[in-house]
């Protein structure tokens, strides 16, 4: 998958760090973020990262974004395939340009993933080239890892405009996948609801506290989110967690 192509890129596993809840978003909150040495920043990978950056621009990549597959398909399955482009996969691009300093690559992943997966509710999810179908559904993980880009290319070029479309894009993900300080995978814009459950990998618990909202919603999302979490525990004798969790309103 794309996914794992280019997580050593990008490689975005800040799900489960804390965050303190904050009405707005600071460069310090920003400059929180990860360091760059977890992001492969070590010239001791500086060979294999030139490599497969290499391969992604020149193989993966076509003129709406990363590939899903080598491969092309009909791209008419139940998950994405061939030549299909996934908002995740932006999100992983936007996030690495932005860690590695580079301005112009951003801004161009940006642009074309806005005008690809940008909805009026959300970012869609999956995009055909093939026939041209936009999947009216997001991800709140993938959302999320778009938010998290734009803040982190704020604060990585000083560009104040993208901290902006972060805190922008930040309301409306609050507006349409939070309900009742819940998080919910995912959005529809067709039937304009969300489904009833949280995967316990979506809940960017650091991400979540970047966002630029008033302190008692924010205190409830994150509240939440991390009682879900530790809701999914397994337990001592099978120390792991559970894929997802149903969510009850009230």
């Amino acid at each position: 998958m794309t996914l794992r192509l280019i997580a050593v890129l990008a490689a975005c596993a800040a799900f489960l760090a804390g965050c303190a809840p904050r009405a707005t978003t600071t460069e310090d909150d920003v400059a929180r973020l990860l360091p760059a040495t977890r992001y492969g920043a070590s010239s001791s990978y500086d060979e294999g990262r030139a490599a497969l950056e290499r391969f992604i621009q020149n193989r993966l990549t076509g003129p709406d974004g990363v590939y899903t597959n080598l491969v092309d398909t009909a791209q008419n399955g139940a998950s994405a395939s061939g030549h299909e482009v996934l908002s995740e996969s932006a999100g992983l691009s936007m996030r690495y340009y932005a860690l590695s300093g580079e301005r112009e690559a951003f801004e161009s992943v940006w642009s074309r993933a806005r005008a690809v997966f940008d909805m009026n509710a959300s970012f869609s999810y999956r995009y055909s080239p093939l026939s041209g179908k936009r999947y009216p559904v997001n991800a709140a993980v993938d959302d999320l890892r778009i938010i998290r880009a734009l803040y982190e290319a704020g604060d990585a070029f000083k560009a104040p405009a993208y901290t902006s479309e972060a805190d922008e894009y930040g309301k409306r993900f609050y507006a349409y996948n939070v309900k009742e300080g819940r998080l919910y995978d995912f959005y529809d814009e067709t039937y304009k609801t969300t489904n009833d459950f949280a995967t316990l990998c979506y809940i960017d618990l650091k991400t979540l506290g970047l966002l630029k909202l008033p302190d008692d919603g924010k205190k409830r999302l994150l509240d939440h989110a991390r009682r879900t979490v530790e809701g999914g525990y397994l337990g001592d004798a099978f120390p792991f967690l559970r894929d997802a969790l149903r969510l009850r309103q009230g």
